[in-house]
Order: structure tokens, then sequence, then C-alpha cells
């Protein structure tokens, strides 16, 4: 029996929970969360359905000394503000899979944060993966994937849409929904608008592609309401409707690595990945929303997370993950 904590209650370890309640030989034993009322929540709409329990706490040290074999962490994006819950985590001994999206891959200032916690984990005996749908799988380990039935690679292109509307209240909160053009600007470059994991997914591509030193460049621009014969400078608070963002690597003078996503209300949900190559690849998707494939992609990736070395390690460091049928037996040791 694989033993579970869930360390933040928000929608995505909520939909993790459930992915959890579908499968067999796998259990959640502990929750945390600062908020009282989601732990209630959680409690009651979710174990209690299913006639469960699990210790419960505000604060992660009071349960740090469960038997568990992983927490799994959802909290915020940003490696700064989860650093200090991640290394609770790691020093009371647990396997951590985390779905704050700075961690799927460590670049610029992250890379000595994540060298702390990849220090941490080899000494406690324990493994760090950062995953989830967006960063970790649909715009990164998908592609490499694809990569591998390619003897020449040119190029890789990949365009994703997504309905705002339908994308959980925190991403709603990060699209820029109530601001003009400079306060949007102002918020993208705080990183408080915007999607976070995006240079990290193209990053991770080059390196798994062994393609070093490079460096990613990135934009985001809002995305507006149609207006027609109106000019950019005369559109209001209303009309900006969420976003476009890019990040792209170059490798001498061709861009290499393309990565272009675009969340805005009521878009049209579609993805292509384009890779030009010997074979040509051009593969469209439909239809991915976000917040169930991240519940999907974190608990398949759970029993990776049991194989290899201690340590920090990324998506492509993983055997490659697929879904669990049913059964946890098999990966129990």
């Amino acid at each position: 029996m694989i033993k579970v904590i869930l360390y933040g209650l928000g929608e995505t370890n909520r939909e993790i929970a459930k992915a959890i309640l579908d499968k067999k030989n796998i259990e959640i034993v502990g929750i945390v969360d600062k908020d009282p009322q989601k732990l209630k929540y959680f409690i009651d709409k979710i174990l209690g359905v299913h006639k469960l329990k699990a210790r419960a706490a505000e604060k992660f040290s009071d349960i740090s000394n469960l038997k568990a074999d992983l927490v799994i962490h959802s909290t915020t994006p940003l490696l700064k503000d989860v650093c200090e819950q991640l290394e609770e985590c790691l020093n009371a001994g647990y396997n951590v899979l985390t779905t704050s999206e700075e961690v799927a891959f460590p670049i610029g200032r992250n890379e000595d944060v994540i060298k702390k916690l990849d220090d941490i984990a080899k000494r406690k005996g324990a493994r760090l993966l950062g995953t989830g749908s967006n960063p970790g799988f649909v715009m990164d380990t998908l592609v490499l994937l694809l990569t591998a039935m390619c003897r020449k690679m040119k190029s890789i292109t990949v365009t994703r849409v997504e309905d705002l509307s339908k994308r959980e209240a925190d991403m709603k909160n990060r699209a820029g929904l109530g601001m003009n053009t400079g306060e949007f600007e102002e918020n993208a470059r705080k990183k408080i608008v915007g999607h976070i994991g995006l240079a990290e997914s193209a990053a991770m591509i080059a390196d798994a592609l062994g393609i070093k030193s490079v460096k990613v460049e990135s934009s985001i621009k809002p995305v507006l309401k149609e207006r027609p014969k109106k000019k950019l400078a005369q559109f209001k608070q209303k009309d900006i409707i969420g976003f476009s963002q890019k990040a792209w690597i170059t490798v001498g003078r061709e861009k290499l690595i393309s990565l272009n996503l675009d969340i805005y209300w009521d878009a049209q949900p579609c993805q292509e990945i384009i890779i030009d190559g010997e074979p040509g690849i051009n593969i469209k998707l439909n239809n991915i929303e976000s917040k169930t494939t991240t519940a999907a992609v974190v608990v398949n990736s759970i029993p990776k997370m049991f194989r290899g070395s201690h340590g920090y390690r990324t998506m492509k460091d993983v055997c490659l993950p697929c879904m669990v049928f049913s059964d946890f037996a098999k990966f129990v040791k």
C-alpha cells in the first residue's frame, strides 16, 4: 500500500485526491492546509463521501511523523514561495512530488535553490520531482517522446490554446482580467500575471536534446477583446480577456524551440506540435483540460518516484510515465 500526504488543498490537489481514490493499493493518510475551511471541506466532501479518514493539520510539522511514502505538494507556482515547504518535507525523509511550476526544471536564479533541495533529498534518502500537465507533460515531456521518432531535427514548435473560463481560480487571477495594459505589463514583470513554467519547459527540452548553455527568451502580451476600429491606447480595463505568452531558444541564427501559449476567455482549446525533422511530425490535440490532466500526470507519475537514485529529478530523468490502469500493488515494494 502506497501512503500519501497531500500538502495544499486547492483545486489541483482536490482533483489529485479524486484520482487517487479511483485506484487500489494507494491511500491518503494525511492532509495539510493553512486554511481550516479547506481542511473541513476536504474531510466532509471528499474523504467523507468514501467513508475515509486522514490526519489533518494546518501545519506540516504537526503530521511530519506520519508513516507515508510520498508527499504530493501543490500550493503556489514560484520556487521562492515554496522552498521552505519543500525543505520541510524532504528533511522529514519523505519523497516529494510537487506541482509548483518552477520546480519542473531549474533555470536562472532557481538553479542554486534546486541544488540545495537536491542536496537535502540525497542526504535524507528521498526524491523530489516537479510535474503536472503544463509544465510537466503536454508542452515538454510529450514533445520529447515524439522526438524519439526523428533521425534529424531542425526545429520544434508547440502552440497551445486554453479557454480561460474553464481554468481554475488561480489562473483566472493570473490572467490580467480587470487590468489596463500598463498594469498588465508591470505585473507580468513581477510574475504576478501569466503562466509560470513555459521557460522551464523550453529549457528542459533543450537539455534533454543535449543542447547546452542555452538562453531562454520570452514574451507576454494581453489578449484584448476584438473591437473594430479601436486603437490599442483606447482599450479599457474590461477589454483584457487573457494573455498570449511565448518562450523560445535560438541556436546560431535559427529558432530551435518555440513554445506558444494563449489563454483567454472563450478560446477554442487546441494544441499542435510540429517537429521539423526527418521524418517531420505534426500532431494536433483537442480539449486537453489542464486541471484533470495535471491530476492524471501526477498520479500516474507516482510509481516512477520510487525508482532510480535519490535527489532532485525532472520529467526527462524519470522512466516513461503511463497510466496506472487500476491497482498500485505492482509498484509497492
